[in-house]
């Protein structure tokens, strides 16, 4: 079994710095982890236009959708001293 150490200013930088109107909106996250223990934090938003004063809105209600980004963030995991000495 392989595991890997983490610091948490880290992980926890993932999320506490993306503003409280971009979470709000989020479409969900998705975490993977690559070679060497690479971790990947995606967050799907909405990013929308800045607020025009005739928004089109056809005649059932309907906003025009806002665009989709992702917000990414590696995280390396932490080097043990005992790995680093077999080297």
């Amino acid at each position: 079994m392989v595991t890997y150490r983490y610091k948490y200013k880290f992980l926890r930088a993932t999320t506490s710095n993306i503003l409280s109107s971009v979470i709000r909106d989020n479409r969900g996250s998705k975490l993977t982890i690559g070679r060497g223990g690479m971790l990947k934090v995606q967050h799907l938003v909405s990013v929308t236009k800045p607020a025009m004063p005739h928004l089109h809105v056809d005649s059932t209600g309907y906003q025009q959708p806002s665009r989709i980004a992702y917000i990414e963030f590696f995280v390396k995991p932490e080097v043990d001293e005992d790995d680093a000495n077999d080297t």
